[in-house]
């Protein structure tokens, strides 16, 4: 496992302080209802952590540009819908100065040329939440939606209701965002995920997975999450 995530994640990255005991102040956090949740997977995944810090630190709604990524983040290990990985898509919204919207730079469905654009929202940079920390990982969900890989194997069987751990792989295979978390009526607690499959899949395109219990390798993977959001000035 270890060596199977220090190939798929970045080499340049910082580490997050354990900050547990901070996220256990919070039963249930909910991004969609604070308006910070907005529509190849790691693209996506990226871009809808930048799109909800973005509306939590500045109370505006962007629609960011997931086929910039696409096509133009081929640092590390991105190779458009062929695969990548978050924080390589990071780094380059780093080293680009930003990134630019979706009617700047529309979703085509496949990978293209590179285009030249202006950037409209920049990130500072990306920390790692420590691996294997569901504490750890629900403290930076209580601050802002946090990129997440998965195995999702089984993820098309899901309808609605809490996925158990027993319904889960354990090979990283996708990447969704984890906006939220919360316990149902019984007392099982849970993440709450958003995916890139269209409304009509899981709960409205969002799916709760089982928490507390490594369920789909969700914190193995050192999630990422983001320091800072700020417009792009022209």
């Amino acid at each position: 496992m270890k060596v199977r995530h220090e190939k798929w994640m970045a080499e340049h990255c910082r580490t997050y302080k354990d900050e547990g005991r901070e996220a256990r102040r919070f039963e249930e956090v909910d991004w969609r209802q604070k308006g910070a949740v907005t529509g190849c997977c790691w693209a996506f995944s990226a871009v809808a952590a930048i799109e909800g810090l973005y509306q939590i630190t500045s109370g505006q709604l962007a629609s960011l540009s997931e086929q910039q990524l696409l096509d133009c983040s081929t640092n590390g290990n991105n190779n458009g819908c062929s695969g990548g990985v978050m924080n390589d898509a990071f780094q380059y919204i780093v080293d680009n100065g930003g990134i630019t919207t979706e009617e700047a730079y529309p979703y085509t469905e496949q990978q293209g040329m590179c285009q030249s654009v202006q950037p409209a929202v920049t990130i500072s940079g990306y920390q790692n939440v420590p691996a294997e920390d569901e504490n750890a990982l629900a403290a930076a969900v209580a601050n802002q939606p946090v990129s997440v890989g998965v195995d999702a194997s089984d993820f098309h069987l899901y309808q609605q209701g809490i996925m158990t751990a027993d319904g889960c792989g354990e090979n990283i295979n996708h990447a969704v965002t984890a906006i939220g978390y919360g316990r149902a009526d019984d007392g099982t607690q849970y993440w709450l995920l958003k995916n890139q499959w269209g409304e009509t899949w899981g709960e409205g395109g969002y799916m709760r997975l089982q928490r507390g219990v490594g369920a789909c390798v969700l914190a193995s993977n050192h999630p990422n999450r983001l320091l800072e959001t700020s417009k792009r000035e022209s």
